[in-house]
């Protein structure tokens, strides 16, 4: 579905900064945040998709205060990073469902393949066994 995913047996709306089917885009075109619905006041270089305009370098001391003056809001480093490894989470969650899912279909391929062979070498050996009672083989 478009700006959700499976979380276990869950739909949930994407993480921040991220959007489309099954939450595998980035937001772009300067927006950033929750389903991306939030735009950038800030260069594309300084838009982070899940933060908007930073206009800092992301090597901060965990105990410096932020003023983030594009966004109007006060946060702590400890605070951005916490959210930062919760979207993290997220989009690995997210990612794990995907690979699990392909291996699943890889998975349930190899067993048909190998069924169909199994019944291709059962008919073959019927039909020897047919023309060798037979006779057909002499």
């Amino acid at each position: 579905m478009y700006n959700y995913y499976f979380n276990g047996n869950d739909c949930a709306v994407c993480p921040k900064g991220t959007i489309g089917v099954n939450c595998l885009s980035i937001c772009g075109n300067s927006t950033y945040g929750e389903l991306c619905s939030q735009t950038c006041n800030c260069s594309n270089s300084l838009c982070h998709h899940v933060y908007g305009c930073t206009g800092m370098s992301s090597a901060l001391d965990e105990k410096t205060t932020v003023l983030w003056t594009f966004t109007g809001t006060t946060n702590t480093t400890q605070e951005m990073k916490a959210e930062r490894d919760t979207d993290t989470k997220d989009i690995s969650t997210i990612t794990g469902y995907i690979h699990v899912e392909q291996i699943l279909v890889l998975l349930a391929g190899t067993a048909s393949t190998l069924t169909l062979l199994l019944l291709i070498a059962r008919e073959m050996f019927k039909l020897f066994r047919m023309s060798e009672t037979s006779g057909l083989l002499s």
